[in-house]
């Protein structure tokens, strides 16, 4: 609902900016942490941050503990190799 109303409000949109971009530099930092270059950092940072906003837009019909496993693989899949 925020991002929605963000399309449409300027000052919303700015916030939610801000608030992305905080998180995409914490998640590249972690990456370049975990032995991660930059550009690499960058990259995983983007599917991370891929993955959680898109994880409330679908429904796959899976109880909360079959979401959780599945969101783990996933996370266990981009950290592979570093």
């Amino acid at each position: 609902a925020i991002r929605s109303w963000a399309r449409r409000n300027r000052l919303a949109q700015a916030s939610v900016n801000a608030i992305d971009a905080r998180r995409a530099v914490y998640l590249e930092d972690v990456f370049k942490d975990m032995g991660c270059d930059e550009n690499e950092a960058v990259l995983r940072a983007s599917f991370y941050l891929g993955l959680i906003l898109s994880e409330g837009l679908v429904d796959r019909g899976e109880d909360s503990e079959d979401r959780e496993a599945r969101i783990a693989m996933c996370l266990e899949t981009m950290t592979a190799g570093v």
